[in-house]
């Protein structure tokens, strides 16, 4: 019949664009139950879908793989080849400067810079000027300068946990005053863990303890207990865009600071304004919108939701993403604090350079579960890879 779908023959051609980057899922999966990473492949490919003359691509890596990423650009290759013009935003300045013809830098909505022939950006001095442009200013210390020497008390204890969304056999400390990475590649299941741990995902078996009690299932016990959860999709995870930064910083610390229900609305103003302070979050008012913050102060309001609530725990999920190169300096800065002032913290992070140069030590996760412990000075890329990709 005219108009009918042919829904054999859609299936296949989306199974041929996913082909195309090297990606397998079953076409006829649901899309709200495919992973961040899985996600940014499909709307991919529905962009490759389109034959479009201009393909805008606003951090398209963002979460996904080395081999992935190598694909994608293989593609971008193709594309422009094709006579297609792409405009690439990115805050990886590696891949701008693999890619990119020419670059244009923008700061407050300004153009504040412009770059041709890129194959020199990888000169560390050019790399520099790049950054300057972004920033503003000169940045010194891209990572953590000290590291956690003597760790305190354990803070978190998961002793062979299992949970119903795959985790297998999990265990794993985190000490007051450390940084503990979990690494692992795309679908090793870093993200299942961390929400299992923090009582999202139903656990099965095992035990967790936080401050050295027991921690069951639930995200109430969890915050009760003193654990933050910074997710990996802050936007549709971690605030609610459309209220004020006031109601976000204080969303999680409502119990804490009004434990009879009587809100105060002069109080609120202040908690509100002392955590922009100390996080330095960019915004004209407590007031205002956090849709209209940049990511890296949307990602400070959720950490500051967390600081109101009075956490001790805190896990990290993809801190950095998606966020310029100014705004990581200031996240490490705030974890560095956090773990100065004796909290624990478990970072995960797709960026290999992260894991090895913020964290005390790291857990490598594959097929959703842990295979390895690296100590500090274990801590390399090539070890890390070794563990996520080999069997014994």
């Amino acid at each position: 019949m005219p108009g009918t779908i042919d829904h054999r023959k859609m299936h296949a051609y989306a199974r041929r664009l996913l082909d195309t980057l090297g990606v397998h899922l079953d076409t006829r999966t649901r899309a709200h139950e495919l992973g961040v990473a899985q996600q940014q492949v499909v709307e991919i490919a529905k962009a490759l879908s389109q034959n479009a003359r201009i393909l805008v691509m606003d951090e398209p890596t963002a979460a996904l793989s080395k081999s992935e990423i190598d694909r994608l650009f293989a593609q971008i290759k193709t594309l422009k080849a094709s006579g297609v013009a792409i405009i690439y935003i990115s805050h990886r300045l590696q891949e701008i400067a693999a890619i990119a013809d020419r670059v244009t830098v923008l700061r407050d909505g300004k153009n504040v810079g412009s770059f041709e022939n890129l194959s020199n950006q990888t000169n560390p001095s050019n790399l520099s000027n790049l950054i300057h442009l972004m920033v503003g200013k000169e940045v010194d210390v891209m990572y953590r300068v000290e590291f956690c020497d003597r760790p305190g008390e354990v803070v978190l204890d998961v002793r062979e946990l299992d949970a119903a969304n795959g985790i297998e056999g999990a265990t794993l400390t985190v000490r007051a005053g450390e940084i503990v990475g979990l690494a692992g590649l795309v679908g090793a299941g870093r993200s299942e863990l961390a929400r299992a741990i923090f009582g999202a995902d139903r656990v099965t078996g095992g035990t967790i303890q936080l401050g050295g009690r027991p921690l069951g299932n639930g995200t109430v016990r969890a915050v009760r207990a003193g654990a933050g959860l910074v997710p990996e999709n802050r936007k549709t995870e971690g605030l609610a865009l459309m209220r004020s930064v006031q109601d976000n910083v204080l969303l999680a610390g409502m119990r804490k600071w009004f434990p009879w229900g009587w809100y105060c609305a002069r109080a609120a103003a202040t908690i509100a304004s002392d955590i922009i302070s100390r996080l330095r979050i960019a915004t004209p008012s407590t007031g205002r919108l956090t849709r209209f913050l940049s990511g890296g102060n949307q990602q400070k309001v959720v950490i500051g939701k967390w600081l109101t609530a009075g956490s001790r725990f805190f896990i990290f999920d993809e801190p950095t993403r998606g966020i310029d190169v100014g705004a990581k300096v200031e996240i490490y800065g705030v974890i560095g604090k956090l773990v100065a002032d004796g909290a624990a913290v478990l970072m995960i992070s797709s960026e290999l350079p992260e894991v090895v140069s913020v964290c005390d030590r790291a857990y490598v996760m594959r097929d959703k579960r842990i295979v390895g412990e690296l100590a500090r000075h274990e801590l390399s890329e090539a070890n890390i890879l070794r563990l996520a990709m080999h069997h014994e």
